[in-house]
């Protein structure tokens, strides 16, 4: 005769072990909705980040490329003032022109203003590959004018003045002094200093 305990545990075996991968398999599915959700903040919080940063070097760069356009602005003005004070010791050739570049300057400085960083990239990018040899020659005229013009503005310490050169024209003083030297000539030819 079998006995009927034996004949359940079985059952019951294979009952709990269905039970316990049901159990595992529903706590792997919470774990990768969970992962899942977790990924999901992780790139909404990265773009947020992202998109941040874009605005915040944007607005950087709005402010740099107004402070460059007020500079040029000033510039244009300098120039322009350059040029009427040619104008007014009969140089009218290199008034005319000095008139020119101000007024290419003027003209820079207000695309400048009235543009967006992407717009002057573009602009830009499309000049440099119709002219690449001007587009070549002008960064280096400016990245030398940028040059002249940071180290021209460096802070200097108080208290420190600029050594002056001698002049080479006679009766004029530089307020450098120098060492006075008398030669005299003796018996003999010899000169003493």
């Amino acid at each position: 005769m079998i006995d009927k305990t034996q004949t359940k545990s079985p059952n019951k075996a294979e009952r709990d072990l269905e039970r316990a991968k049901s159990a595992v398999e529903n706590e792997v599915e919470a774990a990768k909705d969970k992962l899942n959700e977790a990924g999901d903040s992780v790139r909404a919080t990265a773009s947020d980040v992202v998109e941040k940063t874009k605005s915040a070097v944007s607005d950087q760069a709005d402010k740099g490329k107004d402070a460059v356009a007020a500079g040029m602005s000033d510039f244009a003005s300098a120039v322009r003032k350059a040029s009427d004070d040619l104008g007014n010791r009969d140089q009218s050739l290199a008034a005319s022109l000095v008139r020119e570049v101000a007024s290419g300057l003027e003209d820079a400085s207000r695309s400048l203003h009235g543009s967006s960083i992407g717009e002057l990239t573009r602009s830009v990018g499309a000049f440099a590959r119709r002219q690449p040899s001007a587009f070549l020659i002008g960064a280096t005229v400016a990245g030398i004018a940028l040059g002249r013009f940071v180290k021209a503005t460096e802070d200097r310490p108080q208290g420190v003045s600029t050594p002056t050169r001698p002049s080479t024209t006679p009766g004029v003083t530089t307020g450098r002094t120098t060492a006075s030297t008398t030669t005299t000539t003796t018996e003999g030819g010899r000169r003493d200093r």
